[in-house]
């Protein structure tokens, strides 16, 4: 081929096919299958699984090194007919909590009714911590109170309490006003 090609030589040229095959049918896309939902559905089930263990493993190896307060999961115990969580019994002095309300209050020694209509004695001592909408002292528990108690479970049932919080919340609680 020269340089030397006219104008309409140029068209001719490229107006001819290479071959004498039909092109058209050539490009036509071929009819697509339809997709495989239950395969599709089975692998993202695949993948959601393996990202949820993965995320538990490095939970694991990376989580907070905080270690979980005991009172929130007792050694022994469980749930009473009305819902209501009782910790150990007092086996290795291990922490364990209780919930009821404030019956009477006598020195140091706090009675409580907890949700199965038991009285739990409690006994506190000066580092037992009192919450209320502050911090407190045992002599400002009032009959009717709702109390959480976290302290040592003993042989007879009662309490020897570490904390005492007003209501249901237990835990690094930061009191207002105090």
């Amino acid at each position: 081929m020269t340089n030397d090609m006219t104008q309409t030589e140029q068209v001719a040229l490229l107006a001819t096919p290479p071959d004498a095959r039909d092109v058209a049918a050539e490009l036509a896309a071929p009819p697509r299958r339809p997709l495989p939902w239950l395969s599709l559905l089975l692998a993202g089930g695949v993948i959601a699984t393996g990202a949820f263990a993965g995320g538990v493993w490095y939970q694991k190896g990376n989580g907070s090194s905080a270690p979980t307060p005991r009172a929130a999961a007792p050694a022994s115990g469980g749930f009473g007919q009305n819902g209501s969580r009782r910790g150990g019994q007092g086996q290795g002095g291990q922490p364990g909590f209780t919930r009821g309300t404030v019956k009477a209050v006598d020195g140091t020694t706090v009675y409580l009714t907890d949700a199965n209509g038991n009285t739990v004695k409690v006994t506190t001592g000066d580092a037992t911590k009192v919450q209320l909408t502050k911090d407190g002292k045992v002599a400002d528990l009032q009959p009717g109170q709702s109390v959480t108690v976290v302290g040592t479970p003993d042989a007879g049932g009662g309490y020897m309490a570490s904390q005492l919080v007003e209501g249901g919340a237990v835990g690094n609680r930061t009191p207002s006003g105090g």
